[in-house]
């Protein structure tokens, strides 16, 4: 009658599940976990969220094995209640040990609003760890080694670049253009710490400065017979060329990087989408709910926004 009352209920036909389950229960000396999980299941189908809860942790609780857990975890989700959920999916985690589904939960839908929730990730990364078993533990330690080593060996490899770069500039070029770079530099950080503007504003009112600043230097040190324009040009150059090669760089690469893994990748399209439709069924239900309900949906409205807003990269979201 369990299994009839699941696919009854799978198949939209509710009160033919209840019914079945009530017939079942009838015929039990003691609650059975299978039950109280169809039951929890309808509960959260029809709405009935605290109702649910209430029915799936029972189900948990008498059958641990079970997929109850994880489904208590969406139920508080859908609530709000992140902290609570990630709770619940440790305590499934601790319960099956190597059965939790963690490949199966990290693609789950009813977590999508959890993705860049940090105790969320950081559950799923343990929980891969700790089902990878003592050689993959192994292995996935001499990865990080290795990554480790490879960012040290990096940023020595760049520094070192830097370095002689920064000597071949005094090898080439004069004293006086030296001079010049430094101190728009220096401006430049002034300008930056007034707070007034952002980059690359700061950068053209440094050097814009300097070389106001330069060529008055310049007609006075040579009694107006030079305006120092050659250094000023070369000084310039020496500045923005590499700025403009690094912003026209860090834009193809921030592109590409976009379109390989941003939000509306083809593997991460189904999550965006998600959080999409989440908003709007959160939007249909505050233009819906009535006086006492409107205020706890605007509620899981702001939640679904804060998490959409986190997905796609926006620094900031509607309240």
């Amino acid at each position: 009658m369990v299994e009839d009352a699941q696919e009854a209920r799978r198949d939209g036909h509710y009160e033919r599940a209840e019914e079945l389950l009530a017939a079942a229960e009838r015929e039990l000396d003691k609650p059975l976990p299978a039950i109280a999980y169809e039951k929890g299941l309808i509960a959260r189908d029809h709405g009935r969220q605290d109702e649910a809860l209430q029915l799936l942790t029972q189900a948990a609780d008498g059958d641990p094995q079970s997929d109850a857990r994880i489904d208590v975890a969406s139920v508080l989700v859908e609530l709000g209640r992140w902290p609570d959920a990630v709770a619940a999916l440790r305590q499934a985690a601790d319960e099956r040990g190597s059965s939790f589904p963690v490949e199966a939960l990290s693609n789950d839908a009813r977590f999508a609003k959890l993705r860049s929730f940090q105790p969320y990730q950081e559950l799923i990364d343990q929980a891969r760890i700790e089902q990878a078993g003592p050689i993959g533990r192994m292995l996935l330690r001499l990865e990080r080694l290795e990554e480790s080593a490879r960012s040290i060996r990096a940023t020595f490899d760049e520094l070192s670049l830097a370095i002689r770069f920064v000597s071949r500039i005094f090898d080439a070029v004069s004293a006086s253009l030296v001079a010049f770079v430094l101190l728009g530099l220096l401006i430049t950080f002034g300008v930056k710490q007034l707070g007034l503007l952002h980059a690359p504003w700061t950068l053209v009112l440094g050097m814009l400065v300097t070389s106001l600043l330069w060529s008055w230097g310049a007609r006075v040190a040579t009694l107006g017979e030079s305006r120092g324009a050659s250094t000023i040009a070369a000084g310039l150059g020496v500045v923005f060329i590499p700025w403009l090669a690094v912003a026209v760089g860090r834009f193809v690469v921030q592109r590409f990087i976009e379109r390989r893994t941003g939000p509306f990748a083809s593997h991460e399209l189904s999550t965006t989408l998600a959080l999409v439709e989440e908003v709007a069924r959160t939007g249909r239900r505050v233009l819906s709910a009535s006086e006492e309900e409107k205020s706890r949906a605007e509620e899981e409205l702001v939640a679904a926004k804060r998490a959409l807003y986190a997905r796609l990269g926006l620094g900031s979201w509607p309240r």
